[in-house]
């Protein structure tokens, strides 16, 4: 067992684990971690774990449907917080992603006969785009699915006692993300296709074999295919497709290849790293004294996972932000299909590969153990009463001074996970939630992009005056200024102020929304 988590060396052991711990502990250092959706799967969790309860009072305005793929997270949370704070069981869930990819990283290496050291240069992605947005079904099924892959190619290769705990993990999968699972059988397809010759003498053989390839990974598609047939029928379904295709030109994808597989930071320190660990790897490739080339198959789903990148939209399927997603791929992919390079190159770049590993691990904890706001954005959450029903209008559109994008968009969700209570904005109007409200105790609906453009909120609303109690933040440019006249306008006076912790304000506008 211990030999999953042994690098070659004690020292090269230790660096790996240290800078998986430095990503681990990166979320603990911040109370509210800069993660932009996170906040909200927190709470759809928290809702779950309170429906458990027959006697909640939650039970007359929500209902639970867990036929989704998109839940696991949520029941995982949801279990632990029996235990713990719905908060404190969302750290402990995403505090497992930095090892699991530690680990496929490495699972893959040994596969592909690769030195374990080569997953050092996985480690610089962990902080990933992906991560900063709060995908957290998503992220925290990634390396699940690399797992995956890697007993797939175990199974494929005829090793005995893989194909049980495959289909048992791709269910997992499925239940957990649906792209995650679209992604592992790109993957199997890919790698199967690569595999071609020798599949078989003839070609009724090698189709056989190509046939053959996707069997561990049916209770997948059995639940994918259930779920998707459920939400069509399902009174929660609220598809939107209308902006399926809107993309970034090819150069500009290129141009910031960095940005988009980490780009967090606003000293630009993440990209910087991963920038030099992509020199690094470049090395092994053209290290003229290597001893074997590049993985096939592997260096296959490397380059399929490039040209994915190049050509799929940002939105796809209802779905924002996909081909953003694909650089982990990418570079796990390439790390473990690296060539066998001789010792002169192994001299240069080990040390290096060790050393942005680690750097990339403490940069990613200092940054989040120094995030502005913290303490006033927990004491404004704690100052919201028990009850209560909260729109939040976010004036912040430039991100912060450490982070670059606006992390307290869905910082109102925190409150629905700590205290019996309805928000403006919830992650529960979606089909994949494993919980909705009832059809018949709907609120009235904020105002589309309300969370990103506080211009949009409407004082002679319905869900302005559904929704009467405010949380603002003040405005990028005037941060000490009183928001109310901003947000109000002339019914600013009729604006009662509840609580004010720096940059937050508490506002019962109860009377402004009254007033038409």
């Amino acid at each position: 067992m211990r030999d999953l988590f042994r690098l070659e060396t004690r020292a090269l052991t230790v660096a790996f684990w240290s800078a998986v711990a430095a990503f681990m502990a990166a979320f603990w250092l911040a109370r509210f971690p800069p993660l932009i959706d996170y906040p909200q799967h927190v709470a759809v969790a928290a809702m779950l774990r309170r429906l458990a309860d027959p006697a909640s009072p939650e039970r007359a305005l929500f209902e639970v449907d867990l036929v989704t793929y998109n839940g696991g997270f949520h029941l995982l949370v949801a279990a632990l917080s029996f235990l713990v704070s719905p908060e404190t069981a969302g750290k402990l869930v995403i505090s497992l992603y930095p090892p699991l990819l530690g680990l496929a990283a490495l699972e893959l290496c040994r596969i592909a006969g690769r030195p374990r050291w080569y997953a050092l240069l996985v480690l610089p992605i962990t902080f990933s785009f992906a991560v900063g947005w709060g995908f957290a079904n998503y992220f925290v099924s990634v390396p699940i699915a690399l797992l995956a892959f890697g007993w797939w190619l175990r199974w494929w290769r005829g090793e005995p006692g893989m194909l049980p705990r495959l289909a048992a993990v791709a269910f997992v999968l499925a239940y957990s993300h649906v792209l995650v699972t679209l992604c592992l059988c790109v993957c199997v397809g890919v790698a199967a296709l690569a595999s071609w010759s020798s599949l078989g003498a003839t070609w009724g053989a090698r189709l056989r074999g190509l046939l053959r390839a996707p069997w561990p990974l049916w209770p997948a598609f059995v639940w994918c295919i259930t779920v998707f047939v459920h939400n069509r029928r399902s009174s929660h379904a609220n598809w939107e497709g209308w902006d399926d295709g809107l993309d970034d030109p090819l150069w500009y994808k290129l141009l910031h290849a960095t940005a988009f597989a980490v780009g967090n930071f606003s000293d630009y320190t993440d990209q910087a790293i991963l920038a030099a660990a992509l020199v690094a790897l470049v090395a092994l490739y053209q290290a003229r004294e290597r001893r074997a080339g590049a993985h096939v198959v592997l260096g296959a789903l490397a380059v399929t996972w490039a040209a994915l990148y190049c050509v799929v939209p940002k939105v796809f399927i209802a779905t924002w932000f996909i081909f953003e997603r694909f650089p982990t791929w990418a570079l796990v992919f390439a790390v473990a299909a690296a060539p066998l390079v001789g010792e002169a190159t192994l001299r240069r770049v080990r040390p290096i590969a060790a050393a942005l590993a680690l750097a990339a691990g403490l940069n990613t904890a200092w940054h989040l153990a120094h995030l502005p706001d913290q303490r006033d954005a927990d004491a404004i959450l704690d100052d919201i009463p028990e009850g209560a029903r909260v729109v939040a209008v976010t004036w912040s559109t430039r991100g912060e001074p450490v982070v670059l994008r606006e992390s307290w968009v869905h910082l109102l969700a925190y409150y629905q996970a700590r205290r019996r209570g309805l928000i403006g904005y919830s992650f529960l109007k979606f089909e994949s939630m494993p919980v909705h409200y009832r059809p018949e105790a709907r609120p009235p609906q904020v105002a589309g992009g309300l969370e990103w453009d506080a211009r949009k909120y409407d004082v002679d609303s319905d869900y302005a005056r559904w929704f009467p109690t405010v949380l603002v933040r003040t405005p990028d440019d005037h941060p000490a200024d009183d928001p109310r006249l901003v947000t109000f306008g002339e019914r600013a006076g009729d604006a009662r102020l509840l609580s004010h912790r720096g940059r937050f304000w508490l506002v019962d506008a109860s009377a402004a929304t009254a007033s038409r």
